[in-house]
């Protein structure tokens, strides 16, 4: 027979017999696989803000916001709202005043002759502020009037022109 090369007899010799614990084996390193970068959280776009409200065209219609109000004498002021209506563009106007009923000018509140309350464009709402004077007198509710006239800019009275305010005596 040929002589083996003596790579195969090293090979045979290093081959382990039956029964020899196995030899290690070097295991194959991981794969290697190119992964993709982690995906950001999927991010929403912030929603835009809303359009602003789109002023009505038309210079609107002018009213008190309530026909009647009712309020506590100790509570120091009557805020009556006058509003803008059907229309928000121009510069308007309108005249108010208070009118006693039951109610005495200085004694019960403080009134007001006619006073001019201005409207910008786009402003729907003016609040206006009448003091209330609290005594310790037990008297029956009374009643005063708020009154508007006399609208300028193209702008019109409204449904509201007259409110009755009741002044409810909490003494």
């Amino acid at each position: 027979p040929a002589p083996e090369p003596a790579d195969a007899a090293a090979a045979v010799d290093a081959a382990p017999e039956p029964g020899d614990a196995a030899a290690p084996v070097a295991e194959d390193p991981e794969p290697l696989v190119a992964e993709a970068p982690a995906a950001e959280p999927a991010v929403s776009p912030e929603p835009a803000p809303p359009p602003a409200p789109a002023i009505a065209p038309g210079p609107g219609r002018l009213s008190l916001a309530l026909a009647q109000i009712t309020v506590r004498e100790s509570e120091a002021v009557l805020t009556v709202d006058i509003i803008r209506t059907s229309g928000a563009t121009g510069r308007v106007s309108v005249l108010w005043r208070t009118v006693p009923g039951t109610a005495t000018d200085q004694a019960d509140y403080i009134g007001s002759d006619w006073k001019s309350v201005d409207f910008a464009t786009g402003e729907t709402l003016a609040r206006q502020f009448i003091p209330l004077v609290s005594d310790s007198l037990r008297e029956d509710d009374e009643i005063l009037y708020i009154e508007l006239a006399d609208p300028t800019g193209g702008a019109v009275l409204g449904d509201v022109t007259r409110a009755e305010v009741v002044i409810v005596d909490d003494d």
